[in-house]
């Protein structure tokens, strides 16, 4: 914290943006695997071990992509858009 940042920091009508997580923060990087941020891709999982790690594609890259869509509940998250994604093949 410096004294020339502190009192926009303070500012309580700022949204504050950070490509990686700070708290009291909106988070605008992408994944860790991704080179996309999140306004200018499109969310899919991609296979890892018996799990996913989540990746972000460019419009070019999911062109390009070979994926499948899949039915996936997650449990506390509920919605339409929540219960389809694109896993990686």
């Amino acid at each position: 914290k410096t004294k020339t940042l502190q009192k926009p920091m303070d500012n309580p009508y700022k949204i504050w943006t950070c490509p990686t997580y700070y708290p009291d923060s909106v988070v605008t990087g992408s994944t860790k695997k991704s080179l996309a941020k999140f306004w200018a891709g499109v969310g899919a999982l991609e296979r890892q071990g018996d799990g996913y790690a989540e990746v972000v594609l460019t419009p070019k890259q999911l062109e390009a992509a070979e994926f499948s869509w899949e039915q996936i509940d997650i449990a506390g998250l509920p919605g339409t858009n929540f219960h389809r994604v694109r896993v990686l093949s």
